[in-house]
């Protein structure tokens, strides 16, 4: 099991009722109940409004985006109330919707930038080796030769700033902090 994913996130809980997982793989009522806390408490927030709310914002900051979305969400307004339209039709708008490129795009941006969960904390159920893209050091600050991951022992917490991934200029760029 890798370190940075929990056995509640990689499988679902429906997954404890077939035959695919491995036994060692399935969620165990202390796996579950261990995430419930990720799930649950950024829901005391609201995540939903306030990620909308941040989406809002990146395009009052950004006119030529905010035109672009709402031209492409003009495309597919119906030319009659919503009120008027069949349960077939009211499908096919949200199907529209859904497929809409821009819309998509700017949503995945705005969660890049603010994710509704910031940071994580995990604890290896196993031993596990974290790939590193940097030379590791020894705590004398030598560089170990050809060693390119970092040993997390099984039992240790490890802090995971998601919200930092999502802006690491060496990943994303120069222009990591900016709306695009």
């Amino acid at each position: 099991m890798s370190l940075l994913c929990c056995k509640a996130e990689y499988l679902s809980v429906k997954s404890n009722y077939t035959k695919d997982p491995a036994p060692e793989d399935r969620c165990s009522d202390d796996d579950i109940y261990n995430s419930l806390g990720a799930l649950l408490l950024p829901a005391g927030s609201d995540p939903t409004t306030i990620s909308l709310t941040w989406v809002l914002y990146y395009l009052t900051k950004n006119i030529d985006l905010q035109t672009r979305l709402r031209n492409e969400l003009l495309s597919v307004v119906p030319a009659v109330s919503i009120s008027k339209l069949t349960e077939a039709e009211i499908q096919a708008l949200s199907d529209n919707i859904s497929k809409l490129p821009y819309l998509d795009k700017a949503i995945k941006e705005s969660l890049r930038l603010t994710p509704p969960l910031r940071t994580s904390l995990r604890v290896p159920t196993q031993d596990d080796e974290v790939p590193t893209m940097y030379p590791v050091y020894d705590r004398r600050k030598n560089i170990i030769e050809g060693k390119r991951s970092v040993t997390v022992p099984k039992g240790t917490v490890v802090y995971c700033a998601l919200e930092g991934f999502n802006i690491d200029k060496e990943v994303w760029g120069e222009d990591a902090w900016e709306f695009k």
